[in-house]
Parts: structure tokens; sequence; C-alpha cells
């Protein structure tokens, strides 16, 4: 039998939508005039999937959803901004290019030599920063990965209403987070905690 939606995870589920296009329209992503048709079409789309879902566990429905709307609402702005899709392809470093001057060598040279990996220190920062949080992330217990996920898409106060957690707590488990950062190395990307 296809899972239902009951009247409280419907109600949840709008939240959980609202939060989630408040949170692109602050960022940019999507227009004020738009808000109200993301809505509608993610709320449409989770209608639309309640057949194929499988929650894990009542309790963790909120947070379930909301990750899976999360997709949902990426899988949407590219279906809307097709321009900004990118295509990627893999070219090995070692790929034999020609040089203005008929000189072949490899991309890695070529690039080198055109200081292209120098000259931009901030996206290499921004790279070691992502592959850093992305490998933190990965060796967290699953309770404290979905804490660090709410806390990139909203903050404290939404991270508490995920996961049905009170902010005092939630406010334990970050600095929990903080000092397994601390250990690990990532002391330079922890803000100061306001004890």
């Amino acid at each position: 039998m296809a899972y239902q939606f009951s009247e409280k995870e419907s109600i949840q589920l709008l939240k959980i939508t609202k939060t989630l296009v408040g949170h692109s329209v602050q960022k940019g992503f999507v227009t004020e005039n738009d808000r109200e048709d993301y809505i509608q079409d993610l709320l449409l789309r989770a209608i639309m999937m309640q057949e194929k879902i499988e929650i894990p566990s009542p309790k963790s429905f909120g947070r379930f959803m909301f990750l899976v709307l999360g997709r949902e609402l990426i899988d949407l702005w590219r279906s809307r901004n097709p321009q900004y899709s990118v295509e990627n392809e893999t070219i090995s470093l070692s790929t034999p290019v020609v040089e203005s001057d008929g000189e072949q060598t490899e991309l890695i040279d070529f690039v080198r030599s055109n200081h292209s990996l120098e000259d931009n220190d901030q996206s290499v920062e921004q790279h070691d920063l992502i592959s850093d949080v992305q490998n933190f992330l990965a060796g967290l217990p699953a309770d404290e990965r979905r804490i660090c996920i709410a806390l990139m898409s909203g903050g404290q106060r939404t991270a508490a209403r995920i996961e049905s957690l009170s902010r005092s707590t939630i406010r334990r488990k970050i600095e929990r987070i903080r000092e397994k950062m601390i250990e690990a190395g990532l002391d330079v990307y922890v803000k100061k905690s306001r004890k």
C-alpha cells in the first residue's frame, strides 16, 4: 500500500517547503514573485512521490522530507534555469596541448605556466574548504551530520525545528561538533562560541 501523508505531516510539509523556498529567496536563487510557484510545485512533487517514498520512521519524517524536498528544490530550480546548467567533461591533466609558440606540452604545465592555478587562490581555498567540510561531515554520526546540514540551510532555529529538539539541545550538539572540528584540525573554520 502506498504511503499517505497524515494531516499533521501535510502541515509539516507545508512548513518545510516554505522554509526551503524562503531561504532560496533570501539567497537570491528564487525571486519573490516566484516564491508561491516554487512552494506549490514542491508540494505537488511531494504528493506525487508519496507512492514511492519510504519514510525511515514516523519520528524522522520532518528531517527526511527536509532533505528530500531540498533535493527536489534543486532539481526544480535547475529545470527552470537551464542557462545555468554546466556540462561536466573530464579531461586528464596529462592531455597534450599546443601552446601559442607551437610547442606541445601537457595541460598541467600549460595551466601552471599561465599562472591559472596560483592566481586563483580564493577558489583554491574555497575548494579546500568544501573538501575539508565534506570529509568532516562524512565522519560524523548521522544525527550530527543532519544538524550540520540543517544549519547550513537555515540556522539554529531551523535545525531545532527540523530535528524536533529544543534550541538548548541544538546548542549543546553544535558545541560538540565544534570540538570535533577543532580536534580534526579544522579550527580555522570554527567561529568562536558565545559562552
